[in-house]
């Protein structure tokens, strides 16, 4: 059963938006093709070093027309041998490969991920964060949370949360960190994420519990902190569905401690959650997350 189903607030990045193509001029004396040409989709396999960008430009289109030509749920990763859609092609004659003097396209750069490599975007907490509804609670702009609420007045309260630079890092130059003294709290890191079609994906994340009373001289699990990774096959972001698979509960106190579980894919997109809470308060209950990672092993 899922770990917890209490009523969940999700609570968005606000400075999330879907990007745009910037305006662009194009010189007409470069267009040579026949307006009244029949044009047609063709098919084109993804090469390793590809970006959206190049390959909008190798077939003189945009980014947000080779976008809306494809259900790309995650236009920031493909993968070599992925196939996708060139809409609107003249056959025979190839579109020209660039058009001079027309500006650079200013889109995002799509990551290709190699084999073995992690699917997560910001995986490592390293990258931007960015305030949830208040000041103190910051998390890494790339995932999704939701605060589960209700209970007891110390119970399910949304904790401070911060991108830490001090020594409690697995890697890189920070971690995440969550805290909240003398209460508990309830939450479920999220992120969608594309993948290769019914790949079998390995998920996991690394975390660091510090939960102790006040003084900071009795530190032990007597509030159950855990911390646990389900993976949703089917993209879905509800964590009581019944088809997240979740892995076991972990409760590392003062030491880093590996948290995963395994599941296929059903299409080509999954959502990973990472499930953090405890049982009753302590006057210091931090948690610390890192290096998380999705890999698909086949």
């Amino acid at each position: 059963p899922p770990p917890n189903s209490a009523p969940i607030q999700t609570v968005a990045d606000p400075a999330a938006e879907t990007p745009t193509d910037a305006a662009a001029t194009t010189d007409e004396t470069t267009l040579t093709a026949d307006a009244s040409a029949t044009t047609t989709d063709v098919t084109y396999t993804i090469q390793p070093g590809d970006t959206l960008n190049s390959i909008a430009q190798q077939y003189g289109i945009t980014v947000t027309e080779l976008i809306a030509a494809n259900t790309l749920v995650n236009p920031n990763t493909i993968f070599p041998g992925q196939q996708i859609v060139i809409p609107n092609q003249t056959p025979p004659t190839p579109v020209p490969t660039a058009i001079p003097d027309a500006p650079a396209e200013t889109a995002p750069q799509t990551q290709v991920v190699e084999a073995g490599g992690n699917l997560l975007r910001d995986g490592s907490f390293e990258g931007a964060y960015s305030g949830r509804g208040s000041y103190d609670f910051n998390i890494p702009a790339e995932w999704d949370i939701q605060v589960i609420r209700g209970g007891a007045e110390w119970q399910n309260l949304t904790p401070t949360a911060f991108p830490h630079q001090a020594w409690v890092i697995r890697d890189g130059a920070q971690s995440l960190n969550m805290n909240k003294g003398f209460a508990t709290y309830s939450v479920y890191l999220l992120q969608r994420v594309a993948v290769p079609e019914g790949a079998t994906l390995n998920g996991q994340v690394w975390g660091w519990y510090h939960t102790c009373d006040a003084g900071s001289q009795n530190c032990s699990n007597a509030s159950n902190p855990v911390i646990r990774v389900g993976i949703a096959p089917d993209g879905g972001t509800d964590p009581n569905a019944a088809n997240v698979v979740w892995g076991g509960n972990v409760s590392p106190q003062g030491s880093w401690g590996l948290a995963g579980t395994t599941a296929q894919a059903e299409g080509g997109v999954v959502t990973m959650f990472i499930y953090a809470a405890q049982d009753t308060p302590r006057a210091i209950n931090e948690l610390y997350l890192d290096d998380a990672s999705l890999v698909a092993s086949s």
